[in-house]
């Protein structure tokens, strides 16, 4: 591991445990175990640290997630896939889940472009699209769609974290009833 990831993943432990403004640089400098020349030489400030970690985070998700929409043949197996390894990468990345709830709920998530916050999660949206022009899924504005199924993932991230991680069956059990509240009958 090089020095720039060094103190990405420990900075993203800090800010879980101390939140963004219970972290000052001098903390996460120490955490990391670096010099300040070094510290600054990868990240200009805290936010550029931030917004970087937020970026990686993000990457990796979608390289878990990455579905091509061209090669969708069964809408509800590829959401159901989609759906299943979000569930078991929040599960079992804690800090990282945490750190992307973190950011979302905070004033930085509006300093970053829209681009940027959106494009590597394209696919979701043309997913539903595609299920909505079929008469698949029920007929809604996509980023309401979009919310919908997330909160579920989010609600059973949670459940796994606090609680240990679902069966195979329990998980099966949590997709189909978030289905049958998308579906179109």
């Amino acid at each position: 591991m090089n020095k720039r990831e060094m103190i990405i993943n420990k900075s993203l432990e800090v800010f879980v445990e101390f939140g963004f403004h219970g972290a000052p640089i001098t903390k996460l400098i120490k955490s990391a175990g670096v010099s300040n020349g070094t510290f600054f030489y990868y990240f200009k400030t805290k936010e550029d640290l931030i917004t970087a970690i937020y970026v990686a985070t993000k990457e990796e998700l979608y390289d878990v997630l990455g579905i091509e929409i061209e090669q969708v043949v069964s809408l509800k197996k590829s959401i159901r896939e989609l759906w299943m390894k979000w569930v078991i990468w929040g599960s079992e990345h804690e800090q990282k889940f945490k750190f992307l709830e973190l950011f979302s709920n905070s004033p930085y998530v509006h300093q970053l472009n829209k681009e940027e916050m959106k494009n590597n999660f394209t696919f979701v949206q043309q997913l539903l699209r595609k299920g909505i022009e079929e008469e698949v899924i029920v007929s809604m504005d996509i980023r309401l769609l979009s919310e919908l199924i997330y909160s579920s993932i989010r609600g059973t991230i949670l459940f796994n974290q606090r609680n240990g991680m679902l069966s195979e069956v329990e998980m099966e059990s949590v997709f189909n009833l978030m289905w049958k509240s998308i579906v179109n009958f």
